[in-house]
């Protein structure tokens, strides 16, 4: 072999050495570095996708939240306006027509008159006697009633007639040895007449409409 040949073999053999004891391990430590990048950012892709995940979840809880408040916000407010218009009606159809109503046809010397015998008779009847005041609405004259009601009554009322209450119909009798008041004015009245029909009232003002 001559020295070209074997100048050849010896660069080859060094070039293998360097190859096996430097270039080698170089590529297998790139090698094991770029791997581990890789994981790196697969693992670091993978946790923003669930700290996204995490945070898309809130927001929809959150809104959904946020919905299911609105709605029942919405739903308190229609109750409340419900409830208010309800009562609005009642007041308006009810309450004030069903006032002026019960003024207009309390409010006169015969019917006055009928309400307060009525109620003597009853409290005679039921063995109950002694002073008795009877009040009449204001806008009723005395001696009109008085008139109609003659001296047997007159007699057993303690003024020796009525006397003008500060009420627009109907009438009170007042029990002085007792201290109550048998009260058929026309607030009591109202308020006797509205505890019962009341509730047929709003069952008929508020009942469902019927669709065809």
């Amino acid at each position: 072999m001559n020295s070209l040949d074997t100048g050849k073999d010896k660069i080859k053999k060094i070039c293998d050495i360097l190859q096996s004891e430097a270039l080698q391990p170089a590529r297998q430590e790139a090698a094991t570095l770029v791997a581990e990048a890789q994981k790196k950012a697969q693992d670091a892709l993978e946790e923003a996708q669930q700290k996204a995940s995490s945070i898309m979840d809130a927001a929809k809880a959150r809104i959904e939240k946020e919905r299911m408040l609105f709605e029942q916000s919405i739903q308190h407010a229609f109750v409340g306006v419900k409830e208010r218009l309800r009562q609005e009606i009642e007041r308006s159809l009810l309450h004030e027509t069903l006032a002026i109503w019960i003024q207009k046809n309390t409010a006169d010397a015969l019917t006055a008159n009928q309400l307060i015998k009525a109620l003597i008779e009853m409290l005679h009847e039921g063995g109950i006697d002694g002073d008795f005041s009877a009040l009449i609405p204001q806008k009723l004259k005395v001696h009109e009633v008085n008139a109609l009601l003659g001296e047997q009554i007159l007699n057993r009322l303690k003024e020796g007639q009525v006397i003008v209450g500060e009420f627009q119909g109907g009438v009170r009798v007042k029990l002085h040895d007792k201290k109550i008041t048998l009260d058929l004015s026309d607030e009591a009245i109202e308020e006797l007449l509205t505890s019962y029909i009341s509730k047929e009232f709003r069952d008929i003002i508020f009942q469902p409409v019927k669709r065809s």
